[in-house]
């Protein structure tokens, strides 16, 4: 009796699934050398056989193996193995400075700084919350930092980690928590290829220690692998429970085998299967799809070309982009809603909310069958001005009563409150986040709740209306913070509105997600929707960093709907926030100084070190 042969796939096979896995929030790269490597006569990083050459020239080491003085001979993983130890043991009495400059000189064969590869800038046309690199180089830092100036994005730091505990309990939490988007450099990182070294890490201090991580020789590789656990487990924990694509990776390099072998034999298969793009004609003997899947869990992905990569890449990124608008049609299924049923005891009946992806479109607002629209806006003069939300209004049906442009004198404050105005007798209304002291319009995350909440009081005070569609509320490409933060507050908002008073007429609130920074978290289980949508009791968490560089992480309770900085030292049994430089994780707008007045809502992380003391 035959068997079947297991065989890869094509990347027309997989991309439905990997377009879900990245829509949860589940995809992650492991970027390896090829990923950085250009096209014959493009500036790029040099290949692992040419970098080794070129290490040992600045090592001093004059006779090469045969196999690395004949251009036309490809020497084999372990010829490179030894010759990358016996050049790093002599690299070991160089000085740490001069011993990272010779790494970085041997990362690429001109001087002047590199462009990013195109593979590279085709992945970093989405948004990865964590990306797993094994390369020592700058050019995935670089080509993100390109995509988001040709996007007109607002700048957004990279944390690049490496191995040591306090990055591994980063990394790990990046899993569960909304953070800055992580680089974690495997194998070190030096950087200084497409940007001075300092460009992707400020900290004179971290790159320090990055450059310390760098491993290339047999003996660091061990070391890096089995003398630190608390990597290997970290590392374990992310291939569990993240999907990894692997890009330019040297899937089978032994030391890699050995951790993923470990892995599966002490923790069994995770429940997603990883992916890695691989040229079919590279070496045909080695990738063995029934190996790869059962022994590595990964199912090897074939492409003829190495052209081809960066077109696969910009397909996946084609079937799942973000833009301002509703999605475009996909060739599968997509998740485009999650609903939750809210019915606190005094209600009569129960009021649904749903969490849409995208922008309301006009197929979703049926005016005449009592649906209202609420559009985020600051303020001027007293009267909203409302932001993109007001474009919205030309791609839906015409609302009665409604003209546009609108005109700021029809705007109506609520008896709800300042912060909530109608227009005319329209269905259309306004949430103002802002503060509302007179002669000040001041954005403030402590605001929106409690202006959410007045803006749906609005709607439901006019007995009108049964469904309420509400737009991205203080998220716009000019608010001061990740566009999660405002995201929690307006559930909480919800909450509020809901207990406070039962809902007579409104049945169903949705509200729209139209940034992967929210939806992704949201599906990969980081935002705590029930919790914000049941108690004003929030986890906090605090990192701190004490002068001798020591690392805890502290999570704390707090009863109160929103918090500061202060109150969470205080909770933490730190009397005196001036001791310490203060941060906040994902970070707040660069304008803006974190302060022990700074709000704070369970989405941050408040970040902890030591403030610098005079001599």
């Amino acid at each position: 009796m035959s068997t079947l042969a297991v065989e890869g796939l094509e990347f027309r096979q997989v991309a439905p699934l990997l377009a879900a896995l990245y829509r949860d929030g589940l995809l992650t790269p492991f970027v390896g050398s090829g990923m950085s490597l250009g096209a014959p006569g493009q500036p790029a990083c040099t290949s692992w056989r040419t970098f080794l050459v070129r290490l040992a020239g600045g090592a001093g080491l004059r006779d090469l193996p045969a196999a690395f003085e004949d251009p036309a001979r490809s020497p084999t993983p372990e010829q490179c193995y030894r010759l990358a130890d016996k050049v790093t043991m002599m690299l070991r009495a160089h000085p740490r400075q001069a011993r990272d400059e010779v790494f970085r000189r041997a990362l690429k064969e001109t001087p002047e700084f590199i462009p990013p590869t195109p593979q590279l800038r085709a992945l970093t046309r989405l948004d990865w919350p964590l990306v797993l690199s094994t390369n020592y180089d700058d050019l995935y830092w670089a080509a993100r930092q390109d995509t988001l100036r040709a996007e007109t994005h607002p700048p957004e730091p990279l944390a690049v980690l490496g191995r040591s505990l306090s990055d591994c309990h980063r990394v790990l939490r990046s899993l569960s928590e909304p953070s800055r988007p992580v680089l974690w450099a495997l194998q070190g990182y030096l950087g200084g290829q497409c940007a001075p070294p300092e460009a992707s890490v400020p900290s004179d201090a971290r790159r320090r220690t990055l450059a310390l991580e760098v491993v290339a020789g047999h003996q660091q590789y061990q070391r890096a692998i089995h003398a630190v656990p608390h990597f290997r487990r970290a590392f374990g924990e992310v291939f569990r429970r993240r999907s990894l694509l692997f890009l330019g990776s040297g899937l089978l390099e032994n030391y890699l085998v050995d951790l993923f072998s470990e892995i599966l034999y002490h923790q069994g298969p995770g429940q997603m299967p990883h992916f890695a793009l691989l040229r079919r004609g590279g070496a045909p003997d080695l990738y063995d799809p029934a190996f790869l899947q059962t022994r590595l869990g990964v199912v090897p992905v074939f492409y003829d070309g190495h052209d081809e990569v960066p077109a696969f890449l910009e397909r996946l990124a084609h079937d799942v982009r973000w833009t301002r608008g509703p999605p475009p049609p996909a060739d599968f299924a997509q998740v485009e809603e999650i609903s939750y049923t809210l019915q606190p005891p005094p209600s009569d009946h129960p009021v649904r909310l749903v969490l849409r992806r995208g922008q309301v479109s006009a197929a979703q607002v049926n005016w005449a069958a009592g649906d209202a629209l609420v559009l985020s806006a600051g303020r001027s003069a007293g009267r909203p001005v409302p932001g993109s939300g007001a474009q919205a209004l030309g791609a839906l049906a015409p609302c009665p009563g409604v003209s546009l442009p609108l005109e700021p004198r029809r705007w109506a404050a609520s008896a709800a409150g300042s912060q909530a105005f109608q227009y005319g007798g329209a269905a259309l209304f306004a949430v103002v986040a802002r503060t509302s002291h007179e002669g000040r319009n001041d954005r403030d995350l402590s605001v929106i709740a409690p202006a959410v909440c007045s803006a749906l009081h609005a709607v439901e005070r006019t007995g009108q209306y049964r469904r309420v569609h509400v737009l991205p509320v203080a998220a716009g490409r000019s608010a001061h913070w990740n566009p999660i933060h405002p995201f929690a507050q307006v559930l909480r908002g919800v909450r509020t509105f809901v207990t406070q008073a039962p809902a007579r007429t409104l049945r169903e609130i949705v509200l729209y997600i139209d940034h992967p920074g929210v939806w992704q978290p949201l599906m990969a289980g980081k935002l705590p929707v029930s919790a914000l949508l049941s108690s004003d009791i929030g986890q906090y968490t605090v990192d701190l960093r004490d002068a001798a560089g020591e690392s805890e992480v502290l999570s704390v309770t707090s009863p109160d709907a929103t918090s500061t900085v202060a109150r969470l030292l205080a909770l933490c049994g730190l009397a005196n926030p001036g001791d310490w430089e203060l941060q906040l994780d994902p970070p707040l707008a660069a304008a803006l100084t974190v302060t022990a007045d700074t709000v704070v809502v369970p989405t941050m992380t408040v970040l902890l070190r030591p403030r610098p003391r005079p001599a």
